[in-house]
């Protein structure tokens, strides 16, 4: 069961076994979101530079390393899967309505009915 929730739709927010915790810094909010669309494994480079497009590689990968502990002191399971490379959600511990989202869409797109008349689970 996933302890931690993700909301991007709206405001974003975040709560841990029910309870909602306050992030200050924007771009671990805009990792999170990143990491949230799928749960593939990214690359520390590639998130740098996507978060940090003015700054050099260097400074990029440091900030990076800054911001990711205002995100793993968020729940005592191993929500966030991270080595000296990568990041990736583990996830057993995260839900986020993003990819609930995106997993509804799939299961629709999946199904064969006709367009504009979903089925029972479709609808779910």
């Amino acid at each position: 069961m996933a302890h931690l929730k993700w909301y991007f739709f709206g405001p974003p927010k975040v709560e841990y076994s029910g309870r909602p915790h306050r992030i200050d810094r924007r771009k671990a909010i805009a990792l999170a979101a990143y990491l949230s669309v799928g749960s593939e494994v990214r690359s520390r480079e590639r998130l740098s530079a996507i978060l940090w497009p003015n700054l050099p590689p260097e400074q990029a990968r440091a900030a990076l390393r800054s911001t990711l502990p205002t995100l793993t002191t968020l729940a005592k399971e191993p929500w966030l899967e991270a080595n000296r490379s990568s990041l990736r959600l583990n996830p057993q511990w995260v839900w986020s309505d993003v990819r609930e989202f995106m997993d509804r869409l799939e299961r629709v797109r999946l199904h064969h009915h006709p367009l504009g008349q979903p089925c029972q689970d479709c609808r779910l």
